[in-house]
């Protein structure tokens, strides 16, 4: 069946409605998370620095979601605002190549399902809310899984160069998109041994759609590549890649213990994050509960590759959570399948359910794995509905107004130097800990300084900030070093205070 024949398919209509509760559920939680976090501000500053035309500018975190955020801003003359709307919508919008792809690959009950499951899952709508990469590299691998698996049912195979296309999008959004630009072509080859060449050898035809797959990916990194060296004078796409590479070294030299030692806390401890074990079993009932035949191989391998290509390259560095929820969209498919299979099977097992609808029994599941699911994840509720860093905000909106000289130095947390408009002074980080915690792994001598070199107007001591260890005492102190003024302390904001540095402090 050609992709337009689904695009008039009376399943249509579930689409917009799907599209439109995921948007309402964004939107609304998005209103309470108005503090930018993390790598916002590096996000943020790229787009400022991309309007601007500041090429060269050094950033190692320019990539396709700065410049769409630059381009939002032209619209909506705010860079916060550009940055969530951006998530927000990415997400909403990744409802639609998701349901295509359970569609195509299984049935129109389980791609409704997905999206369902994909409407509340507490943790996508959380990245959806925040400023950051994770939804808009969502939105791009599950189109480009889309478009390969149209494009490998169809006889025509441009439509295999889509699926380069956007995976060559992820990848200018976020560096492991790469891996599924080689992913996709590893799958591809894979399902044409299966499907059309038994005797794994390749015809003319099978190479033609493998090439419109790398061409598509290849025009897109290649023109991102370009755009990256004029904007920093580097080939090298995110520089922080190389740096979690780096700093991985510090933990453990040698690679092949180092990767078994990511591995098992990236499958212990980050995965049962993300994927709480109910979810993981349902999922799992839903694998198993019959035997496979060929077919079953094929469609389950689509959801493989795009599972496993992030959890098998991670631990090569030092991974956080949100990289892991990439796969989260994957995985509702086939929790979607097991939700099916117990309702299928509670259906025809008690006898009293066989006069109760199917899509009662169904429904009863999946409210009742959405209930599960959101109870274990409520520390994420709590995160999008408590705004607890306006701290860092009110803080560098101080710093704004009381300072009289046009762009201050401001070394501690770079929230605080985003609202405050200021010059941020990174902090030197020297150790990166297995559980994806940093410290500066520096003396109070050390860091004091690096403050003078740096000509350092503020110093920010935060309880929140894990990277100072050696200052925190100051958050409460009523003692402080020399040339060292508290300017900011309020009652409102105990666990936050602001230094100005004496000018003497630079000169000694």
């Amino acid at each position: 069946m050609k992709f337009s024949n689904h695009i008039t398919h009376p399943y249509r209509k579930h689409i917009p409605f799907l599209f439109l509760g995921a948007l309402i559920i964004r939107v609304y939680f998005g209103r309470y998370n108005i503090i930018i976090e993390g790598d916002s501000v590096s996000y943020l500053s790229s787009a400022k620095d991309f309007v601007n035309f500041h090429f060269m500018g050094n950033q190692p975190y320019f990539c396709l979601y700065s410049i769409v955020i630059g381009l939002g801003n032209i619209a909506v003359h705010d860079f916060e605002k550009a940055g969530q709307f951006t998530s927000i919508a990415a997400s909403s919008l990744t409802i639609v190549p998701l349901y295509f792809l359970s569609y195509r690959i299984f049935n129109a009950s389980i791609a409704v399902l997905a999206c369902i499951l994909f409407i509340f899952e507490p943790t996508l709508i959380d990245c959806a809310t925040k400023i950051g990469t994770e939804s808009l590299y969502h939105l791009f691998v599950v189109t480009a899984f889309t478009t390969l698996i149209y494009g490998m049912q169809s006889t025509k195979a441009r439509y295999l160069f889509f699926a380069g296309l956007f995976s060559g999008c992820a990848y200018a959004t976020r560096t492991e998109g790469l891996l599924y630009g080689i992913s996709i072509i590893f799958l591809a080859i894979t399902i044409i041994l299966l499907k059309e060449n038994p005797q794994y050898s390749l015809s003319f035809n099978s190479i033609n759609r493998i090439f419109y797959i790398a061409c598509g990916f290849i025009t897109i990194a290649l023109a991102f590549q370009t755009v990256y060296f004029f904007y920093t004078g580097e080939l090298s796409i995110l520089r922080k890649s190389s740096l979690a590479f780096q700093m991985a070294n510090h933990i453990n030299t040698h690679r092949l213990i180092r990767y078994f030692e990511n591995a098992f806390y990236l499958f212990t401890r980050q995965i049962p994050v993300v994927l709480p074990y109910p979810i993981m079993i349902i999922a799992g009932i839903g694998l198993f509960r019959k035997v496979w035949d060929k077919k079953d191989f094929i469609k389950y391998t689509y959801t493989f590759a795009a599972i496993f290509t992030p959890l098998l390259t991670l631990p090569l560095v030092l991974s956080v959570t949100r990289h892991i929820t990439v796969i989260l969209p994957f995985f509702l498919i086939l929790v979607s399948v097991g939700i099916i299979e117990i309702s299928e099977w509670l259906v025809s097992s008690i006898n009293k359910l066989q006069y109760i609808r199917r899509i009662i029994v169904i429904t009863g599941i999946t409210v009742l794995l959405l209930i599960i699911m959101s109870i274990m994840k409520m520390d994420v509720w709590v995160g999008m509905i408590k705004d607890d860093e306006t701290e860092f905000k009110i803080a560098g909106q101080f710093i704004k107004n009381h300072t009289t000289w046009q762009k201050p130095k401001v070394f501690g947390n770079g929230i605080v130097s985003y609202y405050a408009e200021a010059e941020n002074v990174d902090i030197p980080f020297k150790i990166l800990l297995s559980d994806g915690r940093t410290q500066t792994g520096y003396s109070t001598k050390e860091i004091l300084n690096y403050i003078k070199e740096k000509d350092t107007d503020y110093l920010i001591i935060s309880e929140r900030c894990l990277f100072l260890e050696q200052f925190r005492y100051l958050v409460t102190s009523t003692i402080f070093p020399d040339n060292f003024n508290l300017v900011f302390a309020k009652n409102d904001y105990p666990s936050i205070r602001v230094f100005k540095l004496d000018s003497s402090l630079h000169s000694e």
